[in-house]
């Protein structure tokens, strides 16, 4: 999202589009974040996301893409060796829950139903953004 590029999460449907489109002049807007492909119209702008190659959240254990060709968007997905992926989550120097959470994403392409509290090694970060009187948008 253009207002909050680290953190901002935003659906397709959400209405916060209209809000992010304003804040910008450009054709299309790439964004991510949700892993969930899609590509909207939002007044002049579009809006593509192309979800995820390696954590799918569209409910299908594939690796999703787009392909942009003479302003022409299409959507895509493939299978891809998941077994190779989930043995690199697990060579990965995160607590066990944390990628057993991963690698259920990654076979299902659905999102844990549940969730933990952020164990104590967790970290919290804070950002503030100084803004000038002229930005509208940040």
């Amino acid at each position: 999202m253009p207002t909050n590029p680290l953190f901002g999460y935003c659906f397709e449907n959400s209405p916060d589009w209209r809000e992010e489109v304003d804040c910008i002049e450009a054709d299309v807007l790439l964004v991510g974040h949700t892993h969930t492909p899609f590509v909207r119209q939002v007044g002049k702008t579009t809006i593509l996301n192309p979800g995820s190659l390696g954590q799918p959240k569209t409910g299908r254990p594939l690796a999703c893409y787009a392909v942009w060709n003479d302003g022409e968007i299409l959507l895509g997905q493939y299978e891809y060796a998941i077994e190779e992926t989930v043995q690199g989550i697990r060579r990965m120097p995160i607590l066990p829950e944390d990628q057993e959470a991963l690698i259920g994403v990654l076979k299902t392409g659905e999102i844990p139903t549940h969730s933990r509290p952020a164990s104590p090694s967790r970290c919290e970060l804070s950002i503030s953004i100084p803004m000038s009187e002229e930005d509208d948008c940040v």
